[in-house]
Formats: C-alpha cells, structure tokens, sequence
C-alpha cells in the first residue's frame, strides 16, 4: 500500500493525470476493509474528491471505465450518480475512441426503464382494501389495469401456466387508475405503495406501466371462503367451508374433486360433495387415498377459493389401520444394582377421534 501511495506521489510531482489516477485507484483498492472506514464513506467521499481534482483532465475510456466500478459493492445511492458523471464525462471527452462502448452501456443500465409490483398477499376478501409495494425506475408516473380472469379455482390452469399470453388474451377489463410518483434523477428506484379493492369474487390479474414497460402480472384471489380441514381419525376427514372474517361455517358448500390431466395441462372434476345442515362435509376414505391431485371449495357464485390438497390429514396415509393406538412402559426405578428385580407396567389405549 506504500509503494501504490508512493507510485501516486511520483505521478502527481510529474503531471501525469492518467496515471495518476490509476495509481490512487489501486491504492484505494488495497486498503482493507474496516467498518469504521465504510461508515464514513471513504471511498464516496475520496470519489468525489476525483471528481472535482480530474474534471478538465482528459483521461483514457479505460480509466473511466475503471472509475465506475470503485465502491461498485456498496450501498450508497450517491455513488449512482457520481458514477454516471464519470461515465458521461468520459463519453463527452473520448468522442468514438475504442472502450466507450462500456461507458454508454453502463448508462442504459443504470437508466433502464423498470417496474414491479408485489401483493402483500395474493388471497383477499370482497370489498377488502389490498396493499400492494412498487418498484420503479424512470417513470413519474404508474398505470394500473385491473383484469378479470375467465377462471374458477377448479378451471384454473396450473400456477406456472397462467402468465402465459394464451390464458390472459381472453381476461376481461375491469378497471385502470394511476398514480403519481415522486420526480427523482432517472437513475434512482424509488419504492411507493398503493391499495386495491376487489367488488366481487373472481380471479383477478393486476399489472403496472409507466408508459415504457410493463410490470409482471399480479394473480389475486377475491374470495369469502376458506377450509377448515379436520382430521377425525379412522382414515376420515372433514371440511368445512367457513367465512374469511367471521369464522362462521358457510351453508350450502360444495368440495370438488379434482384431476390433473397432463395434456391438457388442466384440472378435471370427478367427484364432489355436498355439505351437511351445519356446512361440514365428511370425506369417505377414498377421498384420502391419493385418489385426487386437488380439490376445490365453493359456495354457490364464489368459486374462487384457491385449490388445495389433503396429504397429512389421513391418520394412518398409505396404510389400513383404524384409530391412533399407543404403549406406554413404566419402570419403578432408572437404575438397578446387578442381580435387583425390575418392575414393569404398561398402559395401553386406542384413540378414534375425540373418544378413548
């Protein structure tokens, strides 16, 4: 590190800006990292202070292109943009010399135009307001488009199916808005968040624009109903279907059993069931023996509770055996000298359900 210093001093007494330069850049290469050191910001500071001594020196596109990757680990957002200073200075002072090349990209890197949203969760309630984070980058302005997916749970092509361009040509147009960002230099990402109500049940795609790019679409589930799954032993479950908010059992539910079929790369109902008078159904064993791949809820037009499995609420899964039963042995001492007798009880008991 002493000799880089040294090799810097020499450069400076004699004017030679490139090299220079180079040689404070490798010194500040060689300094170990300290925390107190990148607490203060050393190399952001020692950048700038580049900046203002090198400013009218003309300097070779490598150089510059070795100045834009100082601190290119750290998280100061200022370094963005004395970065971006360095690489448009470089792009002003060495016209078409080979090695701009890297300058410009760096600049349509840093200034791509970018925008992502993100659901705080991807299952809502009716009329309930959801939260969703932005992320953008050089755009002032974001457009939001709200569509309604042809779908029920139970028709639902499979998650890594739906973003494709054939399943949402034929969503339906509920509604757009935008919103209004703060202005920032078209380098810096900036963060916002908004909320969106859903009227009705439904599957619904939301996407975000600011008018250079498009978000990844955003699937929502827009549903009152959620299963409460039971395991009753004897190789028998139950599910009930119960409101989002209040918890109370939903009459008039029905479970749909469900087939992936491959080609199709669908699922295909099979069988179904129908609730009881105070909204359970009780599954027959055969709906547990790996039988289905899915199965849907709904309650009447809400169709829209995401599909799930039922593996690990079977007692015994894979196997005939009723009832949950079990041993345990008691002995009346832990250690016994050579020779001692040892005494020995069991309690034995077979569980089926609540009862013993």
């Amino acid at each position: 590190r002493e000799f880089v210093k040294r090799t810097a001093s020499y450069y400076r007494t004699h004017k030679m800006a490139d090299a220079t330069l180079l040689a404070e850049l490798d010194s500040m290469s060689c300094e170990p990292y300290d925390t107190v050191r990148y607490a203060e910001r050393a190399d952001v500071r020692k950048l700038v202070e580049m900046t203002e001594t090198y400013a009218k020196s003309p300097l070779l596109p490598r150089i510059y292109a070795r100045l834009i990757e100082v601190g290119r680990y750290s998280k100061a957002e200022d370094l963005d943009s004395i970065h971006l200073v360095w690489a448009r200075r470089g792009m002003e002072k060495c016209g078409k010399l080979d090695g701009v090349d890297c300058l410009a990209s760096y600049i349509e890197r840093k200034e791509a135009p970018m925008i992502s949203l993100s659901p705080r969760h991807d299952l809502t309630y009716p009329g309930k307001p959801l939260k969703f984070s932005i992320t953008a980058r050089n755009g002032e302005e974001v457009s939001f488009k709200i569509s309604r997916l042809p779908y029920t749970a139970a028709s639902l092509p499979r998650p890594r199916y739906i973003y494709d361009q054939k399943y949402l040509e034929n969503a339906v147009h509920v509604k757009t808005f935008t919103k209004q960002l703060k202005p920032c230099k078209a380098w810096r990402t900036q963060t916002d968040s908004m909320e969106v109500s859903f009227d009705r049940p439904g599957l619904y795609v939301v996407t975000a624009s600011n008018g250079k790019v498009v978000s990844e679409p955003q699937m929502v589930y827009v549903t009152r109903v959620r299963p409460l799954i039971l395991n009753t032993g004897e190789e028998l479950a139950r599910v009930t279907a119960v409101d989002a908010i209040t918890g109370k059992p939903l009459t008039g539910s029905e479970l749909v059993a469900l087939r992936y079929d491959r080609e199709d790369e669908r699922m295909y109902s099979e069988d179904s069931l129908k609730c009881n008078k105070e909204g359970n159904i009780n599954l027959p064993p055969e709906f547990l023996g790996g039988r289905f791949d899915e199965f849907a809820l709904k309650v009447g037009s809400d169709q829209y509770c995401p599909t799930f499995n039922l593996y690990g609420h079977r007692a015994y899964y894979g196997s005939n055996n009723k009832g949950t039963a079990t041993v345990r042995v008691y002995t009346d001492r832990a250690i016994y000298r050579p020779g001692q007798e040892v005494h020995v009880g069991f309690v034995a008991y077979r569980q089926i359900a609540d009862s013993l």
